[in-house]
């Protein structure tokens, strides 16, 4: 709940749960960490 309440702080943030992810997602699954932030970085340009 403490995630969810934080993204009131910041609009454009993003949450997402992932399944079968750890906290190195940019090792474990760097296609997904890309995709992620590739989205992320979109929105927050225009």
């Amino acid at each position: 709940q403490d995630a969810l309440n934080i993204m009131n702080k910041y609009p454009r943030s993003t949450f997402a749960v992932l399944d079968i992810a750890g906290h190195n997602l940019q090792i474990e699954q760097p296609q997904l960490f890309h995709a992620l932030i590739n989205e992320w970085l979109d929105r927050i340009e225009t």
